[in-house]
């Protein structure tokens, strides 16, 4: 019985640590893409590949290559959207500014209007 419930809880727990760093992780896609194309739009992904660079010793960094499409509202009734390319990676290390588990830096973001 101890050991199902120390099974659940550390089950909990991982995907608690894996929600909580990919919402880190499209918090600063999004902000990038704020930065670099100048529009605060809802992302919707398009798709995503991962790859997964096996360090040293169970230590795994995964680098990202993520397309989006942002519909951009001009004026009253007029859209533009934007094709959007972002290349991110989450490093193995611990991130002082977040306190948490999992560097993540967005390397490129592209912009292109369709």
């Amino acid at each position: 019985m101890k050991f199902l419930i120390a099974l659940i809880l550390s089950v909990l727990s991982i995907s608690a640590f894996a929600s909580s760093l990919s919402e880190r992780h499209m918090r600063a896609i999004n902000k990038a893409v704020a930065e670099k194309c100048f529009f605060a739009s809802k992302l919707t992904e398009v798709k995503t590949t991962v790859r997964e660079d096996r360090v040293d010793q169970g230590v795994i960094d995964y680098y990202y290559s993520s397309e989006f499409t942002a519909v951009v509202r001009i004026d009253q009734g007029v859209f533009d959207t934007y094709h959007v390319a972002v290349e991110s990676a989450i490093f193995s290390a611990y991130d002082h500014d977040a306190r948490d588990w999992g560097l993540i830096a967005v390397e490129s973001v592209k912009c292109t209007m369709i």
